[in-house]
């Protein structure tokens, strides 16, 4: 008998931004239409990225160079 994948709620903020493969995208699918505690947290999920909808921009260059900077200088003291 095969074993059935259960779904977690990382795989459904994959499948809400589509980036599930197909035979996740028909098993998330399948979880979806059997397990009622699954569907409601799906439908909150959706909710919370359609609240923030496309309020995420570009990060500000000082905010990029003061990472770039810190990953640099760990680099520096895992090569010494």
């Amino acid at each position: 008998m095969p074993m059935c994948k259960t779904y977690t709620p990382d795989d459904l903020i994959r499948f809400i931004y589509h980036e599930t493969s197909e035979s996740e995208e028909l098993g998330i699918i399948e979880q979806l239409a059997s397990d009622q505690e699954f569907l409601n947290e799906y439908r909150q999920l959706v909710k919370t990225v359609s609240a923030l909808g496309g309020g995420f921009t570009d990060p500000h260059p000082t905010s990029v160079n003061i990472v770039l900077e810190y990953s640099a200088s760990l680099h520096e003291k895992t090569v010494h």
